[in-house]
């Protein structure tokens, strides 16, 4: 079994910002190499505050690194074409690798990829979080240091894809659909196919069952932006389904609603489809928040990347 795991740590809110990129290589189930690469993104030396606190990476630490566009043709684009990607949510890492090879006018490169976050919340039925330092701690891996940069954060990601290829047999990437039901994502110049699991259809009424979820007040996250906010979602999310999303704000100690009202706090967009929103790509939900926004209601409206980041 041979991939990548990947990482990138990003300088603002977009997602065309990367400020480092680290990647373990992983062959017969053994990481053989590491490597990590600072990059000055577009938007230096404006760098967001929280980023900077979250990671540690300053503008001054990359004043002399090279921008991604140099970076990428020099290094990145020959060893990542043609490979198997792995990270701990890989809908944030392949979304920032297209729109930045976008932001410089870089073709895509032709690649597979796969998220040990879905593998995580689909096999994992006991850890209490699916947080990339609670998912390594959970099968036994040790504690995680040095969380949000980038040579740490793609090892632990290799390590836990590691421990579950061992756990289902899996011997090449051939065998991923067969043994974990999983459909790999595809990545090329002209296209990309997002992962799945071969899911069992739900109707409305099952998806939002919660009837099952053990909510405990003195396990709920009062310095959390969710904890006591009302929040509505929009569009499909990549990183988990709007069930699950919803699950984890009631568990910090939010709330969730399938519709907006004055009573909304905060708006979550997932990606729209085309043939429901029509060519402007917002959804009915989304036009609704930016009419009550313009009338005074304080409605806070984020992207899916925005909450990912906000609920670590």
């Amino acid at each position: 079994m041979e991939f990548i795991a990947i990482d990138f740590e990003t300088a603002d809110y977009t997602k065309y910002s990367p400020c480092e990129i680290g990647l373990t290589y992983v062959k017969d189930f053994k990481i053989v190499k590491q490597e990590s690469y600072l990059i000055k993104p577009p938007c230096y030396p404006n760098f967001d505050s929280f980023n900077v606190q979250l990671h540690g990476i300053s503008p001054e630490l990359v004043m002399d690194s090279p921008t991604f566009d140099v970076l990428y043709n020099d290094v990145l684009k020959e060893k990542l074409s043609g490979k198997l990607l792995v990270s701990h949510n890989t809908s944030f890492d392949i979304l920032v690798l297209r729109e930045t090879l976008d932001e410089y006018g870089i073709d895509w490169p032709e690649l597979k990829y796969l998220c040990t976050l879905v593998l995580s919340r689909r096999f994992l039925t006991t850890t209490p979080s699916f947080s990339l330092p609670s998912v390594y701690n959970h099968l036994g891996l040790g504690e995680l240091e040095n969380h949000h940069r980038a040579t740490a954060d793609s090892q632990a990601a290799a390590e836990i894809a590691i421990e579950f290829f061992k756990r289902y047999d899996v011997q090449n990437i051939d065998e991923i659909p067969v043994k974990l039901k999983y459909n790999i994502g595809e990545l090329s110049p002209d296209s990309f196919k997002g992962f799945t699991f071969k899911r069992k259809r739900q109707s409305a009424k099952e998806r939002f069952a919660f009837d099952d979820l053990e909510i405990k007040e003195e396990n709920f996250d009062r310095d959390s932006i969710f904890y006591s906010k009302n929040v509505v979602f929009t569009g499909k999310m990549t990183s988990m389904t709007r069930s699950e999303a919803a699950q984890v704000i009631l568990k910090i100690g939010g709330k969730f609603s399938d519709g907006l009202n004055a009573k909304t706090n905060i708006l979550v967009i997932g990606q729209q489809e085309i043939a429901v929103v029509g060519a402007e790509g917002r959804s009915s939900k989304q036009k609704k928040a930016e009419d009550m926004r313009a009338k005074g209601l304080e409605i806070e409206v984020m992207s899916e990347l925005e909450f990912l980041q906000n609920l670590n």
